[in-house]
């Protein structure tokens, strides 16, 4: 993996997408000079272009602007960036032709150092969607549309399946030491492109006199509704994880959740624009299994 040639190369491209007139803005990433990180930028001529940045520190996922922007825009997108996109556009929230995306092939990437978790299990190498492609040479080789699973350390084992082979007891227990790291701040859903409701469904009972100190009885329905409003639609991008102060990992849940809906559907969201997402959708076939186990 090159990012300097990758870097280049979407420089090039995105200056290329001004000059033309195909897109008035280009949202990509530049180099913070304090942190050494990259953080989101937004480019309107052919000079900020030339500071567009990329590196292994470009994990916040570009398509949580993409309900903000209005007009036409060429987004940088890695695969996960670019499934989201994929599910807004399934879902009627997105206008593909007012979008130029720039695909970057992506392996995984860091988040305070190390090896972003939700990385750690990811198998999507190259966007499923895009106008421009950058592969990992900084080419546009397009060849490559995927890592295989064995080539992902943890991928098989960690994650929802890794906890899946816990007793029931000792899951719930995990899952209570999660929750009471939770300040129910609601970072994890502002941080999620999947979550765009105008009012959330916690919003509408929110009370003024309510604790500052949530009992667990609110975190725990709280994040388990959010987890089933994303079934079928979490990417795994692992923006609520990166976006959580209290360190809270409940993100093994929306993989446990992605594995159930891949075993039982064959489905893996934002994939294809053309198909109807998995839960928006029914066929006499479809297998009915139960709450405890049972078809």
């Amino acid at each position: 993996m090159s990012y300097a040639a990758q870097e280049r190369r979407i420089r090039e491209l995105a200056a290329k997408i001004i000059a033309s007139g195909e897109a008035p803005l280009v949202i990509g990433f530049k180099r913070n000079p304090q942190t050494g990180r990259c953080a989101p930028a937004f480019a309107g001529s052919e000079a900020e272009c030339s500071a567009l940045a990329w590196d292994e520190t470009c994990g916040f996922n570009l398509a949580a602007y993409l309900n903000e922007i209005s007009g036409r825009a060429a987004v940088v997108m890695k695969p996960c960036d670019a499934r989201l996109a994929v599910n807004l556009m399934v879902e009627g929230q997105l206008d593909r032709s007012n979008l130029v995306i720039i695909g970057v092939q992506c392996t995984g990437m860091t988040h305070e150092g190390r090896a972003a978790p939700s990385c750690k299990v990811c198998t999507v190498a190259t966007p499923p969607v895009y106008d421009y492609f950058v592969d990992e040479n900084g080419g546009g080789d397009a060849s490559v549309t995927a890592v295989p699973i064995a080539q992902k350390a943890g991928a098989e084992n960690g994650g929802g399946r890794g906890v899946m082979a816990l007793t029931p007891r000792e899951r719930r227990e995990k899952f209570n030491r999660e929750l009471d790291k939770c300040i129910l701040c609601f970072a994890c859903r502002q941080a999620c492109a999947g979550c765009y409701c105008k009012t959330c469904f916690m919003d509408r009972s929110m009370v003024d006199w309510r604790s500052a100190a949530p009992l667990r009885s609110d975190k725990e329905t709280y994040h388990l509704t959010r987890m089933m409003h994303l079934a079928g639609r979490c990417v795994g991008c692992g923006a609520c994880e990166k976006a959580c102060p209290s360190g809270v990992d409940l993100s093994y849940i929306g993989s446990a959740v992605r594995d159930f809906i891949g075993d039982l559907y064959g489905y893996q969201a934002g994939m294809d624009p053309e198909a109807r997402q998995v839960m928006n959708s029914y066929a006499v076939s479809d297998r009915q299994i139960g709450f405890l186990g049972g078809e």
